[in-house]
């Protein structure tokens, strides 16, 4: 049997959070950054997506709904990043 982690998305840590009106529910409200490995992927079976090698995409994402606002490149997201 092969173990593997499903899950390809998780929460980014130590981002400043965004308040935006979420185009999903109406509400306005602080958005978390969301990662999420697209495509192909380099790492081992139980390793977390986060440290895994290949695409990345950033998101916004409602904290009341959680479903994606908005996506964000790379210069954003090291804007929003806690230093």
């Amino acid at each position: 049997m092969i173990f593997s982690n499903s899950s390809n998305q998780w929460k980014v840590k130590n981002t400043k959070e965004v308040k935006l009106k979420c185009n999903h529910c109406g509400n306005t409200c602080d958005h978390y950054v969301l990662g999420c490995l697209t495509g192909p992927a380099f790492g081992f079976v139980l390793q977390p997506a986060s440290t895994k090698l290949g695409f990345k995409k950033y998101y916004l994402t409602c904290s009341i709904c959680n479903q994606i606002n908005k996506e964000i490149s790379k210069e954003e997201l090291n804007h929003l990043k806690i230093k």
